[in-house]
């Protein structure tokens, strides 16, 4: 921490002096009151404290089936990062057998921002479970819920590659149920948050 003299100004060090107030590039102004005396020189040392102008993000790994904490964190699950400069931000969480997943967040000053990851594992097969009233292939509300989660979890793992099969009951003939699981699975490609990103393979 430089040491600012209101007196004696090191080349450097002290940028402008005012009324007892001294300051430096990356430095909070300080300020001292001084009682001059005629004739006589007073030399007066500041300590100047840096100036923050960065932010940190953290947050934690897991597996989201165990809640277990990943390779890619501290046993805790948890991970930092400090003195970061603003500005937009892109975090990538990894670990072996797991998709490698990114989140999109923004640095403030003095702000510490969370980005938690949840990772999903190579080979895994996730079911979603979405609902129809009987014979009909528009999705009931509480569906909604799951597919937004499920859209957040694509957003952080774009490794996931999503399959969607429509199943119905036993009423009805073979020849309707299948038109009527077909109608029911484009459904819910068509109520997807950011459907357009699905891509058929």
């Amino acid at each position: 921490m430089p040491a600012a003299e209101v007196a004696h100004h090191p080349a450097g060090v002290v940028e402008h002096l005012d009324c007892g107030t001294a300051g430096a590039t990356g430095y909070l102004p300080a300020e001292v009151e001084v009682a001059l005396t005629a004739g006589r020189t007073v030399n007066v040392e500041l300590a100047l404290t840096r100036e923050v102008t960065t932010g940190s993000i953290a947050g934690h790994v897991t597996d989201p089936v165990s809640g277990v904490p990943l390779p890619a964190a501290d046993d805790d699950a948890n991970y930092r990062f400090d003195n970061l400069a603003p500005g937009a931000c892109t975090i990538e969480a990894s670990a072996p057998s797991y998709l490698t997943a990114t989140a999109k967040t923004r640095v403030s000053v003095l702000v510490e921002q969370r980005a938690d990851f949840q990772l999903v594992k190579t080979g895994v097969k996730i079911s979603l479970k979405v609902y129809f009233d009987t014979d009909k292939a528009e999705l009931r509300t509480e569906s909604h819920q799951a597919l937004a989660d499920a859209a957040k979890t694509m957003d952080e793992n774009p490794g996931i590659k999503v399959e969607i099969h429509g199943r119905t009951d036993n009423i009805g003939s073979t020849g309707h149920n299948r038109k009527l699981s077909q109608r029911c699975a484009q459904a819910v490609v068509d109520t997807w948050p950011g459907w357009a990103s699905l891509r058929p393979d």
